[in-house]
């Protein structure tokens, strides 16, 4: 797998805007183990803010949805979230909007 071979996650830096994006939708179509690989290097990017942070949090459920567990942002839309009555303030440390009871379809990867 090519991701295996990866020091560190594509940043704006490297490969500007539509880059980030572009690799952002190749994670999406990761399996559980692949996500588990780089979900190390996407924190790192995210905590660099060289991607943005939803784009961790995004991946980070990702992983949980692969691996049957409940989820820790609500960006999966249906999957139940492993701690509801935090989810808000996980949220807000990404820079991200409160789970409101329309926000979830919105937010699940199609905003900016």
């Amino acid at each position: 797998m090519a991701c295996a071979s990866l020091r560190s996650w594509p940043g704006l830096e490297q490969i500007g805007e539509q880059g980030v994006k572009a690799a952002h939708r190749i994670r999406l179509a990761m399996d559980g183990p692949e996500i588990r690989k780089v979900l190390p290097l996407v924190t790192a990017a995210a905590e660099k803010r060289r991607i943005p942070a939803r784009f961790l949090a995004e991946a980070t459920d990702a992983l949980c949805v692969a691996e049957q567990r409940p989820q820790m942002y609500g960006t999966v839309a249906g999957h139940p979230i492993a701690d509801e009555a935090r989810v808000d303030a996980l949220r807000a440390v990404l820079g991200m909007r409160p789970l409101g009871p329309q926000t979830l379809p919105q937010d699940a990867i199609t905003s900016g």
